[in-house]
């Protein structure tokens, strides 16, 4: 609890980008690397930039980007460092359903390679079955603060059937 937030290990992705407008694409997703030599930081761009298809954006400032393209950048500013653990609040909110598909796969990728541990917090019961339906996920259901169940995503998320498939339509 008395760690400076650079030592925590943690990375935290919010439904808004939070990109620093007068860094390039290349310089957010490196910001939170500058420990590292310069090699292995542009390593881990170009980690980052391939794992989300977004080498072509690496000299752009954030306004010349779409939502879409600033949320990816995000991702990747926040996994660069490789935290030891992902929290994540609502991250891909407001995003259209090709896009956010999109990004859960490449996010998935890295989760599944890196064995890293992460909370997902979501109102989108398609995306709560996504991320739950992982061999290693337990999903918690809230309602008005308390957790209502927890278990397996086809059990908690049972209630929320019709829902879920008039969301996949």
């Amino acid at each position: 609890t008395w760690l400076a937030p650079a030592e925590r290990g943690c990375g935290l992705v919010m439904q808004r980008p939070a990109l620093f407008p007068a860094l390039s694409v290349r310089e957010n997703i490196a910001f939170g690397l500058a420990s590292l030599p310069r090699e292995e930081r542009e390593q881990r761009v170009q980690e980052m930039a391939a794992l989300f298809r977004i080498e072509v954006l690496l000299t752009r400032r954030p306004a010349q980007l779409s939502g879409g393209e600033q949320q990816r950048i995000a991702v990747a500013r926040t996994l660069a460092p490789r935290p030891r653990v992902l929290l994540l609040d609502e991250p891909f909110a407001g995003l259209n359903f090709d896009l956010k598909s999109a990004i859960l796969t490449d996010l998935e990728s890295w989760l599944t390679r890196t064995a890293t541990p992460a909370l997902y917090v979501t109102h989108d019961v398609a995306e709560a079955w996504r991320m739950g339906s992982r061999p290693d996920a337990e999903v918690l259901r809230m309602e008005s603060g308390r957790i209502v169940a927890q278990g397996r995503a086809a059990d908690v998320l049972a209630a929320d059937r019709t829902q879920l498939f008039r969301a996949l339509e």
